[in-house]
């Protein structure tokens, strides 16, 4: 029985002393990504005030998700994502407002919250998805700012954000990079150019990078989206081989699967419903130039 005693409590100990171990490096590790601070340099450049740019710009932010998630009146108005052991996330107010965090950004501050996740502290923007938003061009970007700055002011405060324990091991493992995403940017590298407008798979990929945080780098989905909801679809030929144009412009615009069922509400397809004719083409042809991955999501 002492015999049998000493081994359970080995068993025990060397059980405590593994997972001790691992929460430990979950924590310091998540920790690390979560307070690094970054110095990024930036040249600003001219944002615009006319008519036709703001209403450009109010359409980026719409198709972009800047309106889904911090609300239509940016105050963080927007849907609350109570993730469970992920963590809670809040959107934040980025108006001039009380409790708006934007009143005295520069074209710099708005380039490195956009680009780069990057507060003007420093500091790492959480829950911000800046790798979607890094290849964003000059032209488009500008205009996104200054439909932002447009907006009136709203007094709301903000909540701060829970990291949960899963989320921590999933930022510690590189796993979730919206989480951390000023992380995953190389924010020294000379920014691209954005490809010219037309339907052309071209401009469909840089169209494309908004669909990456829930559909995965390679869009053949299979990211989990919270504990409620199902695993997003894959939406390389091998998952969209039931599709044709029509069904996914329908898809994009009404929300209804090429079978007929609704779509999960996860999906913000009501974003994406305002996306021109030509746009949704070139995204059209960038799914179907991929190489078709076979999978069940």
């Amino acid at each position: 029985m002492k015999i049998v005693l000493w081994v359970v409590l080995g068993i025990v100990g060397l059980v405590i002393i593994v997972f001790g171990g691992f929460g430990m490096w979950v924590y310091t590790a998540s920790n690390s990504a979560i307070n690094a601070t970054y110095n990024v340099s930036v040249t600003p450049f001219e944002i615009p005030a006319d008519s036709t740019s703001l209403a450009y710009g109010k359409h980026v932010a719409t198709i972009r998700g800047c309106i889904g998630c911090h609300g239509a009146d940016l105050g963080g108005g927007g849907e609350d994502l109570n993730m469970g052991p992920l963590g809670s996330y809040y959107p934040t107010n980025i108006t001039s407002g009380q409790g708006g965090k934007t009143a005295n950004y520069t074209t710099a501050d708005w380039i490195r919250s956009i680009r780069h996740g990057v507060k003007p502290d420093g500091s790492t923007a959480i829950m911000m998805p800046s790798y979607e938003y890094y290849p964003i061009g000059d032209e488009d970007l500008a205009a996104m700012i200054a439909y932002l700055k447009s907006m009136p002011p709203v007094d709301r405060d903000n909540r701060p954000q829970e990291v949960g324990p899963v989320g921590r091991i999933l930022i510690a493992t590189g796993q979730m990079k919206i989480l951390t995403s000023a992380k995953f940017i190389d924010h020294d590298a000379p920014h691209p150019p954005a490809p010219e407008r037309g339907v052309t798979v071209e401009y469909g990929e840089y169209l494309g990078t908004t669909c990456t945080g829930c559909h995965g780098e390679n869009l053949a989905g299979g990211v989990n989206l919270g504990p409620n909801a199902p695993l997003s679809t894959n939406l390389t030929p091998g998952g969209l081989a039931e599709y044709d144009r029509d069904a996914f412009f329908t898809a994009l615009r009404a929300g209804y699967k090429a079978d007929g069922s609704q779509i999960d509400k996860i999906m913000p397809y009501t974003q994406f419903a305002e996306m021109t004719d030509d746009e949704l083409d070139a995204l059209w042809l960038y799914l179907q130039s991929l190489p078709a991955i076979e999978n069940e999501y």
